[in-house]
C-alpha cells in the first residue's frame, strides 16, 4: 500500500523536474552559471527517479526498498539546500546592485 503514494510522488516530481530541466537549458541569460542547470533540472529529477523506483521495489517487496527511497530523499534534500543557498545570494546580488545604482542617480 506505502508503494502507490511512493511511486506516484516520484513520477509526478521527475515530471515537473523534466519540464524545470528545459527551461533551465532553454534559457540562455549570461548570468545562468552551467552548474545551475543541472542543480535546478537534472539533479531533482534523477531523486525522483530514484523515489520512483523505490515505489516500484516497494510494490515487488524488495527489502531495499527503503534505503533507496531514503538516498533519493537524502539526494533531494541536498540539492534543495543547495538551491535556497544560491537563490537567497542571488536575491542578495540584485538588491545589492539596486542600492549601488540608486546611490549613483543621487549623486
Amino acid at each position: 500500500m506505502f508503494a502507490i503514494p511512493v511511486g506516484a510522488t516520484g513520477l509526478a516530481g521527475f515530471a515537473v523536474a523534466l519540464v524545470i530541466t528545459v527551461k533551465v537549458f532553454a534559457d540562455r541569460s549570461p548570468h545562468v552559471v552551467p552548474f545551475d542547470c543541472f542543480a535546478y533540472g537534472v539533479i531533482p529529477a534523477v531523486s525522483y527517479v530514484v523515489i520512483a523506483a523505490a515505489g516500484m521495489m516497494f510494490a515487488a517487496g524488495l527489502d531495499r526498498a527503503l534505503h533507496i527511497l531514503a538516498a533519493g530523499l537524502l539526494l533531494l534534500l541536498l540539492i534543495n539546500i543547495r538551491n535556497a543557498w544560491d537563490l537567497v545570494l542571488t536575491v542578495v546580488r540584485l538588491q545589492g546592485a539596486r542600492e549601488k545604482r540608486k546611490l549613483k542617480q543621487k549623486r
